[in-house]
């Protein structure tokens, strides 16, 4: 079994050794409107992009492999719009959905692909879509794939691209979305190769109202720029700097082996446990 999950990974090791000999100041540049809107990009100071699935009004949805747990994250445009956050420690080796705790000021940009509402999975047999940043709509049927993850659903191949990670699943006509598109999860059936694309549950209800309503504090914005290390040399360090951060407050609130089997699975590596 291969399960791919689009992941960029980080060097760990090149992080710890910033954190611990950098003081980097912030950019100086003015903050730009902070818009968190379904279907644009969300993107970590690193360079991994992914989509926003979901938006409600002070937090947005996208999947947990897209960053590190509490590690800062921007929109599209570069401007800072909260702080990921895994909705279970496991992160993408389980229910891989991830929170976006807003910023100061961010602000909804609501949900133009799916319209508002969050459902439950579709029956086995039905139809379901997935909208991705870098591909358009494709549709394909809610089926059991081998080895099901626990919170987890799966569908017939659907297509995506690279970024498409994140975006939200609906159903057709019916406003709202089904869950978080994960990746795709590929099998040889009979010699032949069989993929299935993998769909986090949405939390319940319950679940959603006991999750943080503050907002964390705005950080400045991206500037990209034609020769980042010479032009802006802050923002190349901040691409090891903030994952590393969120790394660091795991290790200090207690890094518990979920939470390392989270960590693994966005950076990448698999077959290690503790």
């Amino acid at each position: 079994m291969k399960i791919s999950r689009r992941l960029k990974t980080l060097s760990v090791s090149a992080a710890a050794v910033l954190v611990g000999t950098l003081g980097v100041a912030p950019l100086a540049n003015a903050a730009a409107p902070a818009i968190a809107t379904q279907g644009h990009i969300v993107q970590t100071s690193e360079g991994t992009t992914c989509t926003i699935g979901y938006v409600e009004g002070n937090r947005a949805w996208t999947a947990a492999h897209c960053g590190v747990n509490g590690q800062a994250v921007y929109n599209e445009y570069g401007s800072h719009i909260g702080t990921l956050r895994y909705f279970r420690e496991e992160g993408a080796t389980g229910q891989d959905i991830a929170y976006i705790q807003f910023a100061a000021g961010t602000v909804s940009g609501g949900n133009p692909v799916s319209g508002d509402g969050i459902g439950f999975k579709p029956a086995d047999g039905n139809g379901i879509c997935v909208t991705g940043r870098n591909s358009p709509e494709n549709c394909g049927t809610v089926v059991r794939r081998p080895m099901q993850t626990a919170g987890i659903y799966s569908s017939t191949e659907l297509f995506k691209q690279h970024g498409d990670s994140g975006a939200g699943a609906y159903v057709k006509g019916q406003p709202g979305v089904v869950g978080i598109y994960s990746g795709t999860a590929t099998f040889i059936q009979g010699g032949k190769r069989r993929a299935y694309e993998d769909i986090a549950y949405f939390p319940s209800p319950q679940e959603r109202a006991g999750l943080p309503q503050g907002y964390v504090p705005r950080k400045p914005d991206l500037v990209r720029r034609a020769n980042t290390i010479l032009d802006v040399p802050a923002l190349y360090f901040r691409a090891y700097l903030e994952p590393a951060e969120a790394i660091l407050a795991l290790i200090m609130g207690g890094f518990s082996p979920a939470d390392f089997r989270g960590l693994m699975a966005t950076l990448g590596i698999t077959g290690v446990t503790i």
